[in-house]
């Protein structure tokens, strides 16, 4: 995952050792335990899960009926800090957010990113159109990037720091 991360920090203009000053500054301050044996991200993601069966039953017991663990999905866009599931520019904001805030923001992100998908989730006839909405995510590109991070804000007080 950490190559993914470096790739953006390139192509967003950072030189080569910009770069690795950043990675180095998000694996051993911002998200300490991340790419660690811990496995930080992991606790996240259950978390995540955790959040999502007592604050959204309905969508819980949705993907429960069609045995989709969501937890392996937010797990994987945490360890890659959702380079894969957001739009750049989303990316990016969400990215400044980590910087100011911290790494719950990622775990704010996920809930919010899943909880925007809950109607097409919700509706899934099968385990494979349900996986197809969190690969591709559709409800992103009608959310401008401050509005993300306008729902991201406001899911602080829901997240342990």
């Amino acid at each position: 995952g950490l190559n993914f991360i470096a790739g953006i920090l390139l192509l967003s203009g950072q030189s080569v050792k910009e770069a690795i000053l950043t990675l180095s500054a998000l694996t051993t301050h911002y998200l300490r335990d991340y790419h660690t044996p811990k496995m930080g991200a992991l606790d996240d993601a259950i978390l995540v899960g955790t959040m999502l069966r007592q604050r959204r039953p309905h969508l819980h017991n949705s993907l429960m009926k069609l045995e989709i663990d969501i937890t392996v999905h937010i797990f994987k866009w945490l360890v890659i800090l959702f380079i894969d599931a957001l739009p750049t520019d989303h990316l990016l904001h969400l990215w400044d957010m980590v910087l100011l805030v911290g790494k719950s923001v990622l775990v704010q992100a996920a809930f919010v990113v899943v909880d925007l998908h809950s109607r097409e989730l919700c509706h899934s006839k099968d385990m494979m159109s349900a996986v197809d909405v969190l690969k591709q995510l559709p409800q992103m590109e009608h959310l401008t990037p401050r509005s993300f991070v306008d729902r991201v804000h406001r899911m602080r007080s829901m997240v342990p720091r």
